[in-house]
């Protein structure tokens, strides 16, 4: 499933660098650069709390992640099996 899951963004990914932006739940994947040199301004409890400061503290998780994981497999010149299977699996979970 996660290996599906990465196949669809990387997709996304494509699109994007094509120029086509993602919409709904995969939008962050739009300002990936942006999100990954976010800082929180956040000062109170009440901010804090706030649905949108989690709704973004999520997206710069999953852009951290995606990034990280996205020049791993650019950077290896395995197969793209291998990468899959083997090389970074337990990365894709």
């Amino acid at each position: 499933m996660a290996q599906q899951t990465f196949n669809y963004i990387e997709k996304k990914l494509s699109k994007i660098a094509k120029g086509v932006p993602a919409p709904g739940i995969f939008k962050y994947l739009n300002d990936i650069e942006k999100l990954c040199s976010l800082k929180s301004d956040v000062k109170t409890v009440d901010e804090f709390s706030d649905i949108q400061h989690f709704e973004n503290a999520l997206a710069v998780k999953a852009s951290f992640s995606v990034r990280d994981m996205v020049l791993k497999m650019q950077s290896s010149k395995e197969k793209r099996i291998v990468k899959v299977n083997d090389l970074f699996a337990a990365d894709l979970v």
